[in-house]
């Protein structure tokens, strides 16, 4: 398949709230958790850890105004990550390309991201996050930026599920990033994905969501914005909450496209349409339940938000409950 291109994460908005770390360490105890306690370098070092370097069986956490790098071609791991944030100072976690890091160990598990995580460089061959069972990250603004052909993937296979989410106790949550987790970028997520946060194509490239089935609660947001787009080629379902907002001009969220393939949306979740384009490819469908906001936003130029589609491709949009989309085929 052809792959998108690099390009500049959103800008982030308002305040950021601060977390309690209380509790953050619920997979973990003293015993097996590590602190990031050098200056900003690799986390391949173990002298950069109080408690040796991370692995699969050891909680890693990196401490607020920390950066840490997973060096080029190298492999890291951890049972959970915790980045943390104090005030406006946040954590940081880069990929560099051709480096994984491997995370969870089967099991269910929590990981809690206040910081920024960058997957991948502006180079080839590509970084990877892989989730290794059922694996929940939630976090207060923290960032999962999959830039440049980087990907998110299971470690096995439909196994491995990732959870995003925020903070259900923070002001302004769910419809505020400053509440939750967002994934964003110009990768790939080809995890089977449970979307209870945002989900965001931006800066005038397209972030694809492929190869599993993918679902999500209300509590969710697909989000096209500032010229860029979401991309899927698989069957997505659920609650989820689908914008292209008013300053998204060419913005665009394709359901199905000539390099992933046919996608099928069964929804119950509200779409809402500012500007840019909703576009259905041939073979594909879109259905939900919900309702459908379709309008011009005044500006200059007002916005002319459309809905597109082609050859068998079929758009649906407010059945409400008493006749629910079919089954995808």
């Amino acid at each position: 398949m052809s792959l998108p291109r690099s390009r500049n994460p959103y800008p982030r908005r308002g305040k950021t709230p601060v977390p309690s770390e209380a509790g953050h360490l619920t997979d973990c105890d003293e015993n097996n958790t590590t602190t990031y306690t050098g200056s900003n370098g690799s986390w391949i070092l173990a002298g950069n850890w109080n408690n040796g370097r991370p692995d699969e069986n050891t909680c890693a956490v990196i401490p607020a105004g920390k950066t840490v790098t997973i060096p080029e071609n190298q492999d890291a791991a951890c049972r959970t990550l915790t980045m943390q944030v104090s005030g406006a100072t946040r954590s940081a976690l880069n990929l560099e390309k051709e480096s994984t890091l491997k995370l969870g160990d089967g099991s269910a598990r929590t990981s809690f991201v206040h910081g920024d995580i960058t997957v991948g460089s502006s180079n080839i061959p590509v970084a990877q996050i892989r989730i290794d069972g059922d694996h929940t990250i939630t976090g207060i603004g923290g960032t999962i930026n999959v830039r440049h052909k980087g990907q998110i993937v299971p470690e096995t296979g439909s196994g491995d599920t990732l959870i995003i989410t925020g903070d259900t106790g923070c002001t302004g949550y769910p419809d505020s990033r400053d509440c939750s987790l967002t994934i964003l970028g110009a990768g790939f997520v080809l995890v089977p994905l449970d979307n209870r946060a945002f989900v965001v194509g931006t800066g005038g490239e397209k972030l694809s969501l492929d190869t599993y089935d993918m679902t999500g609660t209300s509590t969710g947001h697909r989000v096209a914005e500032g010229d860029g787009g979401l991309e899927f080629g698989n069957e997505v379902t659920g609650a989820c909450k689908w914008e292209i907002s008013s300053d998204a001009l060419n913005s665009v969220i394709f359901i199905g496209s000539s390099t992933l393939g046919d996608a099928c949306v069964r929804g119950a979740g509200p779409t809402t349409l500012e500007s840019g384009y909703l576009t259905i490819q041939d073979g594909s469908s879109f259905c939900t339940t919900g309702k459908l906001t379709w309008r011009s936003v005044e500006g200059d130029p007002a916005t002319s938000p459309q809905i597109v589609t082609s050859g068998t491709a079929s758009a649906t949009f407010g059945l409400g409950g008493a006749s629910p989309c079919a089954a995808c085929d």
